[in-house]
């Protein structure tokens, strides 16, 4: 009776594969016990197939599905038998008595293997191992997409600067601090919450000396000056194109900006001109929440100048991170992802940050710039610090005012065996040119004016030989100081507003 019954499920499971479009199961199996086996293999003559109204019906549409047409013989082979029968589900009892029901025996139970629908394709005839199939093209194509997915995956879903920045893009201010009223009228502002809480936070740590350390120690981590009231901060004083001053003195100003810049990175910018208008309105009013702009300066010519600071120092931050871990954990770029600077609050930002810098073309620029500064002329020897810092210096050592040819050498000159010379030929030569033209002309003409003889004006950038422009007013800049003047005062020409334009980049 057991082989009666595997039979029909074959037979049953035969007109399944010969029409594709089989989609039920059979609801009863008519036993037959007219099967003949020879050698292994399976002959089912068609004679036996039960008539149409018995063939199966479809569970959903109630449809009877098309069977074998009388007199087609089916051959099976006994492992596509096997197979068959191993995926196939229980059937329903029969209602057909076997002998041993009959004489009261109990039958021998039939342990047939229930098997899950799979979206997997079908193994070849033999096949008993499923997991050793050849995967198809199709799958093999979808799975090497999945992983090229994967590999960009952390650039395509990260922040739109990434994708934007090819790593060799260099990108203006599209809206300048000076067009934004909000940004004109933050100074001279109460406290709010954040700058509130930190003016009441006077503690500071400071280390427990157990005993004197031979070991030197570093100066520690910047700090920005300190947020204060209206009255308590200091006023900015327009030295140049990128430089302030102070009353009182503070040497904090750079500094304060270069953390406040850092601290408020909007995203994964190279340069502080890719921020946001609102992330540069956040930074302006942090700023002027320590210090204010002085009595009678120009406020839109106070956030030009503001701008450039944060640029410059956004700009020497970035480039000393870079050659700190390039130094400290070599050239791969996915190593740095794992140790985020000190100032960066957002891991996701400085990852960004990584990723652009692996990027070919920021790679090449990088190396070109190195080249040329291999082996170069040596231009100065003022370091960091403007022309307007020198002047001041000078003037302390010297307790008198100072002259152009005195800030000159000092940025200019360096020491030898013998006595100072100049660094290079052209400042050597330069100078000699002035001195011959200050002999002539000194008692007309000032000294900036004949050294803007001597080295023929401003070069293309609007730097001046000798004294760059941080502590300069450039020719554009200031025709633009004399309209925004005009503008401010209709009662004034711009004739009058350029010649009260002093120039201090030689004043201390």
């Amino acid at each position: 009776m057991c082989n009666l019954i595997r039979n029909s499920a074959c037979a049953t499971r035969t007109r399944a594969i010969q029409d594709r479009t089989l989609q039920g199961r059979t609801s009863e199996v008519d036993a037959n016990p007219s099967f003949v086996t020879e050698h292994g293999d399976a002959t089912i003559p068609t004679d036996s197939v039960p008539s149409t109204p018995s063939s199966p019906a479809d569970p959903e549409s109630g449809q009877i599905l098309d069977s074998p047409q009388i007199g087609q013989t089916i051959n099976l082979s006994s492992t596509v038998l096997e197979d068959v029968i191993a995926d196939e589900v229980p059937l329903p009892p029969t209602n057909v008595a076997t002998a041993q029901e009959q004489r009261g025996e109990p039958e021998p139970e039939v342990e047939v293997p229930l098997s899950e629908p799979s979206a997997s394709p079908q193994s070849e005839a033999g096949d008993s191992d499923w997991s050793v199939w050849a995967e198809s093209e199709a799958t093999q194509e979808r799975e090497e997409e999945t992983s090229e997915d994967t590999t960009n995956s952390e650039e395509d879903s990260a922040h739109p600067a990434i994708k934007d920045d090819d790593g060799g893009k260099r990108s203006l201010r599209l809206r300048p601090l000076r067009s934004c009223d909000e940004a004109k009228e933050a100074n001279n502002r109460e406290l709010d919450e954040e700058s509130l809480r930190e003016a009441e936070d006077k503690t500071t740590r400071k280390r427990k000396r157990v005993g004197k350390s031979e070991v030197r120690r570093g100066r520690g981590k910047a700090n920005p000056r300190r947020a204060a009231a209206p009255d308590m901060r200091p006023e900015l004083i327009v030295v140049g194109d990128a430089e302030f001053t102070s009353s009182p003195l503070c040497t904090k100003i750079v500094t304060t900006v270069r953390i406040l810049t850092l601290e408020c990175m909007p995203g994964p910018y190279r340069t502080y001109n890719m921020f946001p208008i609102k992330a540069r309105v956040e930074i302006v009013k942090k700023f002027l929440q320590r210090y204010t702009w002085g009595e009678g300066e120009n406020v839109e010519r106070c956030l030009d100048v503001f701008e450039r600071i944060a640029s410059e120092a956004y700009y020497r931050a970035m480039t000393s991170v870079r050659r700190e871990y390039t130094k400290k954990y070599g050239k791969d770029k996915e190593v740095w992802k794992d140790f985020p600077p000190q100032w960066c609050k957002n891991v996701n930002h400085w990852k960004g940050l990584c990723l652009i810098w692996s990027k070919e073309k920021f790679d090449q620029i990088s190396t070109t710039n190195r080249n040329n500064k291999k082996g170069g002329i040596l231009h100065h020897v003022a370091g960091s610090r403007s022309s307007y810092r020198h002047a001041q210096k000078l003037a302390s050592e010297k307790g008198s005012a100072v002259g152009l040819k005195e800030v000159f050498d000092r940025m200019h000159m360096k020491e030898s065996p013998s006595e100072k010379v100049y660094v290079n030929e052209k400042a050597q030569l330069k100078m000699q040119k002035f001195e011959d033209l200050k002999r002539t002309y000194g008692e007309v003409l000032t000294d900036e004016c004949l050294w803007k003889l001597v080295v023929d004006g401003e070069d293309g950038r609007g730097w001046l030989f000798g004294f760059e422009n941080r502590s300069r007013t450039c020719r554009v800049n200031q025709a633009l100081a004399a309209e925004d003047a005009t503008m401010s005062d209709a009662g004034r020409s711009t004739a009058i507003s350029a010649e009260n334009e002093h120039e201090k980049f030689t004043k201390a």
